[in-house]
């Protein structure tokens, strides 16, 4: 039997309350709210703080709240294609006030063909929809590990100028 992703959406898209024993926060940005809430499904088994916004105007405005906040973010993941504002052009956003901040983008488009089209370095992490939620927790613990890692020192985006 297939979960009713409607009814978990509308549970998960008000806000959950944060997890005091959270290891790390990940703020999810996507249109789709059936793909929020399975991720937020998935990482919140994973003990993991997760933000939710539906696209990437609504990301600005609670990373901004956040800054006030001073609270961190580990990790922003964030679909390529959305309206209004998409995922890259969000990441540039961030990038100029946290250049050192992990992004995994995601997309229904063929890794390759992504990279091409929003000109992603290969330093730049990525996942493939659909996804699984062990393909998810693998990508999002190796993009967190790498981070730990390096100390969040790793290798600078290139932020590319947005269009419209």
């Amino acid at each position: 039997m297939n979960p009713d992703w409607d009814n978990i959406s509308r549970q998960l898209l008000n806000q959950p309350a944060p997890n005091p024993s959270a290891t790390y926060t990940v703020m999810v940005t996507d249109d789709e709210p059936s793909v929020r809430a399975f991720i937020a499904l998935v990482l919140n088994g994973l003990n993991v703080d997760v933000l939710l916004a539906s696209n990437g105007r609504d990301a600005q405005k609670i990373l901004r709240e956040r800054e006030r906040e001073h609270s961190r973010l580990d990790l922003l993941m964030a679909d390529l294609m959305m309206p209004g504002m998409g995922g890259k052009e969000l990441a540039d956003w961030v990038w100029q006030k946290k250049p050192m901040q992990k992004v995994l983008f995601m997309s229904g488009f063929p890794e390759l063909m992504a990279r091409n089209r929003w000109e992603l370095s290969p330093q730049m992490h990525f996942l493939q929809k659909p996804f699984s939620p062990l393909q998810l927790a693998a990508r999002v613990s190796d993009v967190l590990r790498i981070a730990s890692a390096v100390g969040q020192e790793s290798p600078t985006p290139t932020p590319t100028p947005s269009i419209g």
